[in-house]
């Protein structure tokens, strides 16, 4: 059986750090394909950077795309709050 307890009081640079790390992370592991279907990294990151803010229509359509995946994330963190919240139950 799983158990999820809340953290104890954790400091406001690692509260600041854990998001920049986090993305970091998402960053080098999303580039191991890259890498190994030869694509020069850089320039798909920098490719992938100017097709969602490349113009106005390109970001309202990333955001149109990312709207559900948000709500569902939201989703499923407010059932794992509310089940620390009634004990695990």
């Amino acid at each position: 059986m799983m158990v999820i307890e809340p953290r104890g009081n954790i400091s406001r640079g690692v509260q600041m750090a854990i998001p920049v790390i986090a993305a970091l992370v998402a960053l080098a592991l999303a580039a191991l394909p890259l890498a190994f279907a030869g694509a020069p990294i850089l320039e798909a990151y920098k490719q992938m950077f100017i097709g969602v803010f490349g113009s106005l229509f390109s970001f309202t359509e990333m955001l149109t795309r990312a709207t559900p995946l948000i709500f569902t994330g939201l989703a499923a963190a407010l059932a794992f709050r509310l089940c620390l919240e009634s004990g695990g139950n």
